[in-house]
């Protein structure tokens, strides 16, 4: 929780400072917002390998169930603010604030005439950070943007075992929480619309995995059959698009 008051901090000084410093130089705030949604893609080794282990614990038992879901491909959310700084007639440098949501999933099945088996374990992230990018000019209204960003993430994984014998039934859901950081870089060309940039992203998320600690007790991490601690990891490929409105 340092780590997250520490970035909430620095966010809101470069706020202060770059809105303070665009007025200045250019009579306005050239402040812009903007959201994008993409596809992205989740690395989560970690427990995908994990899963497999409970299915084959439940196989074993003598239940056929089946892994429904891995942690596919899922959308995710952002949304921010930039300020331009030293525009010239050929590029523009921005830099400013981002928030971003991601979640995905894995389900282990099995249902016939006598009882059910279900195994859901669902993830999300919380994000928020910095945010630099690099716009070049045109002549036209089609324009290319590289950028970069820093964020802090809080993951969450909720876990619920549902068991069905008859009418005998038993539900557990225990809870999992980790904090770590990634490191996003991508391309982005775009369309100017209006007053609108309308346009896509690709990029890649480098993100630093982290142990998944449970809720209820603290220093207590899911651990996989060989005694690992298991790591949830968001990094991956990402395709999206995107809408930026300039003041």
């Amino acid at each position: 929780m340092k780590l997250f008051y520490r970035v909430t901090r620095i966010i809101l000084l470069l706020m202060v400072l770059f809105g303070t410093n665009n007025r200045s130089l250019f009579g306005q705030s050239n402040f812009r917002i903007f959201a994008s949604m993409s596809l992205n893609s989740y690395a989560m080794s970690d427990l995908k390998n994990l899963q497999s282990e409970l299915c084959s614990s439940i196989t074993s038992q003598g239940i056929p169930a089946n892994i429904l879901d891995a942690y596919p491909s899922f959308y995710g959310f952002e949304t921010g603010f930039l300020f331009p700084l030293f525009p010239s007639s050929d590029s523009s440098l921005l830099i400013g604030g981002v928030y971003e949501y991601n979640s995905t999933g894995g389900r282990i099945h099995y249902q016939d005439y006598s009882g059910e088996v279900r195994a859901d374990q669902i993830v999300s992230t919380n994000a928020f950070g910095c945010m630099i990018k690099y716009q070049l000019s045109s002549q036209n209204e089609f324009h290319w943007a590289l950028f970069g960003s820093c964020k802090y993430y809080y993951s969450v994984l909720h876990n619920s075992l549902y068991t069905r014998i008859g009418t005998y039934q038993t539900l557990s859901e225990p809870a999992f929480h980790s904090s770590s950081l990634g490191v996003e870089i991508g391309i982005a060309p775009f369309y100017n619309l209006w007053n609108f940039h309308l346009g896509v992203q690709l990029s890649y998320l480098l993100f630093f995995p982290s142990s998944l600690e449970y809720d209820n007790y603290s220093d207590a991490y899911l651990e996989n059959n060989n005694g690992e601690n298991v790591r949830i990891d968001w990094s991956g490929f990402r395709l999206g698009l995107f809408i930026e409105y300039p003041f």
